[in-house]
């Protein structure tokens, strides 16, 4: 329905285990019709930041397919990218990129990270949530990890992934519109609705999805000052009462 008005699209998640490639193709398992140019995820939008910072050094724990897709990227040598397997420590690495890396997680793979760490890099997260919800119950997100060395380095991170307000405005750059110009719409209220609020743009929250695992979230957003705009039961109530909005 939004396609047929013309209404510009861009799908924002916050999956850094895999690259954006392979999301895609996810979706598209899913008959879910989403072009490449719309889908950004917390890889993509590091890209974007490389891009914008190409003399700087980046060593990488992140997921194998993850790294894979920045070997791909790096195949001319055009960046100064470092990784787990080929890395000494006379390099100068000006960030440290945190993703999912739990398909390669040992206290030597940790040690490394902490070492390079107390050279001075910065910590560059592609996600800060400490825990994810699968049906077994909870697991260890990335956020814990970027939590932990955080904590023990005294510094703070810097956020590639949602709520930051940068990967809703690398999806955004380019088009040539104003944020009150833009809904967001999601269903986890200390994501979703705050990463609107963090770029001043109207919200909608569905009460479905991730939303059933955090049943208690609108009165901790409301006590937050995370209001959305409008608030659903569903995307299916959404596209009943969408001439509304």
């Amino acid at each position: 329905e939004l396609r047929r008005r013309n209404i510009i699209l861009r799908f924002v998640t916050n999956t850094d285990s895999k690259s954006p490639d392979k999301v895609l193709q996810k979706l598209r398992d899913l008959q879910i019709d989403v072009k490449e140019d719309e889908l950004f995820t917390p890889v993509n939008a590091l890209v974007s930041f490389i891009n914008n910072h190409e003399k700087n050094s980046y060593y990488f724990m992140v997921s194998k397919v993850v790294e894979s897709y920045f070997k791909y990227l790096n195949e001319n040598k055009k960046y100064n990218f470092y990784f787990y397997e080929d890395f000494n420590f006379q390099n100068k690495i000006d960030y440290v990129v945190i993703g999912d890396f739990s398909d390669r997680l040992t206290y030597d793979y940790l040690n490394k990270g902490l070492r390079i760490l107390y050279n001075e890099g910065e910590i560059l997260s592609l996600a800060k949530f400490k825990v994810f919800f699968t049906q077994e119950g909870a697991n260890l997100n990335t956020g814990a990890f970027v939590d932990m060395f955080e904590n023990i380095l005294n510094k703070e991170s810097y956020l590639i992934g949602k709520p930051s307000k940068e990967i809703a405005l690398y999806s955004l750059n380019g088009l040539n519109i104003k944020n009150d110009e833009v809904i967001i719409v999601g269903d986890d209220i200390n994501v979703d609705i705050l990463l609107a609020k963090n770029i001043r743009a109207y919200s909608i929250l569905l009460r479905q999805g991730h939303f059933i695992e955090e049943k208690n979230n609108i009165k901790i957003g409301f006590k937050n000052k995370l209001k959305p705009t409008f608030i659903f039961d569903s995307i299916t109530d959404l596209y009943k009462t969408i001439n509304s909005i």
